[in-house]
């Protein structure tokens, strides 16, 4: 499915978040402006068949209310252009991430407080456009990704409750890679749907887990130390073996640090000037976050910190609002068939 909405109330914040953790759907929002309502259906005989009007998508509009839309079958859509100006409004949409929607959540729920007539949250103007390929793929991941946490959001508060979901998540995909293995994740899917093969597999991951290694805890150590580092409050006194602490802690630094002493050269060849800045940039700045993750790509670029590194640090850093984007993970969600949309 692929829904475009516009992000003023009373559009459903609640709606939107049971859609968006959903894995076959594809949301898009217009900040401003949209007041379309076309419906393009493609039936499993093959068939397809549009509406045009009045009917937004509720109970009152679809059933409800007296509303007044034009029904287009087979070759009349495409006679009447209809997908071409669907793609037409895609073109002035964009990706509605989990970030968005919590922050249009404060204007929604103002919205019920005091249903004002002419309420409208507008989060900007126009699509802003990313440079680098990481920045336009992370939400895409992220969405993925929050499917999962919304299928084991319950199991994860109770079995790993000192630690953010995400950061409990990212341990899962070692599980589900190294530990299950591709053939018998796919036996469980077969088996009970993909839906609680994610949960029943968590659940064997977080017993795993504690009855062993309690991984786990080298999670949290790593969260406390890079957040003591790194928050707003003491960044701008960090000190370049502070940084390289920072660095090293990053699984994506583990290998080039073994193999080709990167820390020396990330320490070498940025100033902590630039440390700082690039940091400060990606962990606190106000933009949303595939904004920050293309600035510290491209105008504030550290050397020997990559796309993997940037990711990691981000999601490390704030464990309770963004996942780890890494290759492991992005292997899981495909083992576990979650992978993002295109």
């Amino acid at each position: 499915m692929h829904l475009i909405v516009s992000l003023n109330p009373p559009t459903s914040y609640e709606a939107l978040r049971s859609v968006l953790s959903r894995v076959n759907v594809r949301v898009e929002f217009v900040a401003s402006g949209l007041h379309s309502k076309i419906y393009i259906v493609d039936s499993v005989d093959g068939s397809r068949f549009a509406a045009i009007g009045s009917s937004n998508l509720t109970s009152g509009g679809l059933s409800g209310n007296i509303e007044t839309n034009v029904l287009l079958c087979g070759d009349e859509v495409a006679q009447f252009n209809l997908e071409s100006h669907f793609e037409f409004i895609s073109t002035m949409a964009e990706p509605l991430s989990p970030e968005v929607l919590e922050r249009y959540r404060e204007t929604y729920e103002s919205y019920k407080r005091n249903n004002p007539p002419t309420a409208r949250g507008k989060l900007q103007s126009r699509p802003q456009r990313l440079k680098s390929a990481a920045a336009k793929e992370f939400i895409q991941f992220w969405k993925a990704v929050y499917c999962v946490h919304e299928l084991v959001d319950d199991l994860a508060r109770k079995h790993f409750p000192e630690l953010p979901v995400y950061a409990a998540i990212d341990h899962f995909w070692h599980f589900v890679v190294n530990v299950t293995g591709e053939d018998a994740t796919a036996r469980e899917i077969e088996q009970y749907g993909r839906n609680e093969a994610v949960r029943r597999m968590f659940t064997e991951y977080a017993e795993w887990d504690n009855e062993g290694e309690q991984y786990w805890r080298v999670l949290a150590q790593k969260i406390e130390l890079l957040q003591a580092l790194l928050n707003e409050s003491v960044i701008q006194n960090l000190t370049m073996s502070q940084a390289r602490d920072v660095y090293a802690a990053l699984h994506s630094s583990e290998m080039p640090i073994q193999r080709f002493g990167r820390d020396k050269d990330f320490v070498n060849d940025n100033s902590i000037e630039q440390v700082i800045e690039t940091f400060s940039v990606l962990l606190h700045g106000e933009q949303r976050i595939e904004f920050r993750i293309d600035a510290v790509l491209s105008k504030h670029k550290l050397k020997h910190f990559g796309p993997s590194g940037v990711q990691e640090l981000n999601g490390w850093y704030h464990p309770s609002r963004f996942p780890v984007r890494n290759s492991l993970a992005e292997k899981a969600l495909q083992v576990l068939q979650i992978e993002p949309l295109q």
